[in-house]
C-alpha cells in the first residue's frame, strides 16, 4: 500500500517551498480599531472596564457630583453600584469622588436624570462603547489613573444557598434620608437566622418589624405581631382576607397582600381589597398600568432594582420600597454614619446586611449598626 502511494501522489518539491514562501507578499494587518486604541492606552482601572464592555453593557457613565460632604456621594455611588448590579455591569469610584458606570447605553440618562435630583450641579457625560472609547479614556484618565483592575459593582459574601436573606422594607420620601420599614425572609429554607454565632444579629428588627410569607392555605399564627404576606391568589377571597387582617389587627400585626403586576391593575380594584398593605412588583409596563384607584398610602412597590423604578413609585406617590436600589439607599445611609466604614462600599455593606449566617456577615467592624440597618 506504501507503494502504490508513492506512485499516485505527486511529487512534492520541498526544497521550492523556502523560496516560494519568501516570494509571497507579507500578511495585510487590519489597522487596530478606535476602541482598541484607546483600551490600549488606558489606566489599568479603566482598560478592564472597556475589557468588559460587550453587545449590551455598550455604554458608560462618567459622573462627577458636586455637592459638599459625603453624604450625597455616598447615595449617588449607592445607586451607580445598584444600577450596575441590576443590568449586569460594573461601577467604579475614583478620586474626586467621581464614577463610572458601564451598563446599557440606553439605560444611563435615566440614571444621571434620577442623580440630578438628589444632586442639581451633577456633571454627567455618557459615552458609547466602543465607538467613544478614546474620548472616554481621555475625559476619565484624571480621575482613575491609581490602582488596577476593576471589580462587579457588587460582591455578595459567600452564604449557604441554603439560608434566607433579610430583605429590607424602607419608607423613602424626596428630601429625607430612606428609613427601615421591616425586613422579610426571602429564599432558602424557611429556618430562622442564625443569630446564637454573631452577638451584633440581635439588635436587628423586633417581632413588629417582621414580615413573614404565609403558606398558601395557612392562617397567620396567633399572636403574630409582624407583617404577614399573603398569595394575590387569595384576591378572590375577601371574607378570609378581612377577618386575618381584623385578627392580625388585634394583636397589633398587619396583613399584606401580592405582589400584583401590571395585568391585575387593569381589572382589580385595588382600593377594595381587605388587607393593610398591598404589594405592587415594578415592570416597565406598571407605568401604563397605573390608575386613579391606586391606593397609594397602603402601597410597598417590591423589585425596585433600577433608579426609574424609585422615581416612578416617588411620583406616584409611593413611600414603601422593597428591592436592590433600597438596599444601596440603606448601605450608603449606614456607611456615611459608621465610624469604622474606611475602606467599605455600599455593595459588600448591603451583602453582609442581607445575610443571615455569621458568614455572610463577616467582615464588619460594626456588627451592631450592620443588624439595626440605618442610624
Amino acid at each position: 500500500m506504501s507503494a502504490r502511494l508513492a506512485v499516485d501522489m505527486p511529487p512534492v518539491a520541498f526544497a521550492a517551498l523556502p523560496r516560494a514562501l519568501r516570494a509571497m507578499p507579507p500578511p495585510v494587518e487590519a489597522p487596530p480599531s478606535p476602541g482598541a486604541r484607546a483600551a490600549a492606552s488606558a489606566p489599568p482601572r479603566l482598560r478592564a472596564l472597556l475589557a468588559a464592555s460587550g453587545a449590551v453593557c455598550d455604554g458608560m457613565l462618567l459622573l462627577r457630583p458636586a455637592a459638599a460632604g459625603p453624604g450625597v456621594p455616598r447615595l449617588l455611588r449607592a445607586l451607580a453600584e445598584a444600577h450596575a448590579l441590576a443590568h449586569g455591569g460594573h461601577a467604579l469610584a475614583g478620586l474626586g469622588q467621581a464614577l463610572l458606570v458601564l451598563a446599557p447605553a440606553a439605560g444611563l440618562p435615566g440614571l444621571a436624570a434620577e442623580m440630578r435630583l438628589l444632586d442639581p450641579g451633577l456633571d454627567s457625560r455618557l459615552f458609547r462603547l466602543p465607538a467613544e472609547s478614546g474620548a472616554l479614556v481621555a475625559a476619565a484618565a484624571p480621575w482613575f489613573s491609581a490602582g488596577s483592575g476593576a471589580r462587579p459593582a457588587a460582591t455578595p459574601q459567600a452564604d449557604s444557598q441554603a439560608a434566607p436573606r433579610r430583605e429590607p422594607i424602607a419608607a423613602i420620601t424626596r428630601g429625607l434620608p430612606p428609613s427601615l420599614l421591616g425586613f422579610r425572609l426571602v429564599g432558602g429554607a424557611e429556618a430562622m437566622p442564625d443569630t446564637g454565632s454573631d452577638p451584633g444579629f440581635h439588635p436587628g428588627p423586633g417581632p413588629q418589624d417582621l414580615w413573614q410569607d404565609l403558606r398558601p392555605g395557612n392562617a397567620p399564627p396567633p399572636g403574630f405581631s409582624g407583617t404577614a404576606l399573603v398569595s394575590p391568589v387569595l384576591v378572590a377571597e375577601p371574607a378570609i382576607l378581612a377577618i386575618w387582617r381584623d385578627r392580625l389587627a388585634a394583636d397589633g400585626g398587619r396583613l399584606a397582600i401580592g405582589p400584583f403586576g401590571p395585568a391585575e391593575l387593569r381589572w382589580l380594584d385595588l382600593a377594595a381589597i381587605p388587607a393593610h398593605l398591598l404589594l405592587l412588583h415594578w415592570s416597565q409596563a406598571l407605568p401604563d398600568a397605573y390608575g386613579p384607584n391606586l391606593p397609594t398610602d397602603r402601597i410597598v412597590l417590591t423589585g425596585a432594582d433600577r433608579p426609574e423604578a424609585l422615581a416612578w413609585g416617588l411620583g406616584a406617590g409611593i413611600g414603601a420600597y422593597a428591592g436592590t436600589v433600597v438596599d444601596a439607599l440603606l448601605a450608603a445611609r449606614r456607611l456615611a454614619a459608621c465610624p469604622a466604614a474606611h475602606g467599605c462600599d455600599a455593595g459588600a455593606c448591603a451583602a453582609r446586611a442581607a445575610a443571615t449566617t455569621a458568614a455572610g456577615r463577616a467582615g464588619c467592624a460594626n456588627p451592631v449598626l450592620l443588624a439595626r440597618w440605618a442610624p
